[in-house]
């Protein structure tokens, strides 16, 4: 749906990525980005986006093997505003970045989106944030 070709999943229990020990993530976050040859990494903005500790513990870990190996490491955000909007709508603790903070912003075809997600079944049943 994204033009992903290759997928590598690594399989941890969902909510406690953050007990991992960083040495074993680094470890296999490094082995991936040789193995492919990546030359970038995208990784979650502080906090995770979401505030979830899988997010911030994969994005810390991320953000060493590419500190380690020179490679760019580009932090996926939201502004303020949309963030601002989610916790208003649904009590929740999004993380969002002044407009002045980001680099760039990438136009998003929902449509798209929503077919990417639905592909995506953990992520995809009953949550109301993807689908707002």
């Amino acid at each position: 749906m994204l033009g992903v070709t290759e997928v590598e999943l690594f399989h941890y229990c969902d909510g406690h990525l953050c007990e991992e020990p960083l040495a074993e993530l680094t470890t296999r976050i490094r082995r991936a980005v040789e193995r492919w040859g990546v030359d970038l990494l995208l990784v979650f903005d502080e906090g995770g986006i979401t505030g979830h500790a899988d997010h911030c513990r994969s994005s810390e870990a991320a953000a060493v093997v590419a500190r380690e190996l020179a490679i760019p490491a580009l932090a996926w955000a939201w502004s303020e505003w949309v963030a601002d909007a989610l916790n208003l709508e649904f009590n929740a603790k999004f993380v969002g970045r002044a407009e002045r903070e980001l680099d760039f912003v990438v136009p998003v075809s929902r449509a798209r989106q929503r077919r990417a997600i639905d592909q995506h079944v953990s992520q995809a049943a009953d949550n109301p944030v993807l689908g707002r």
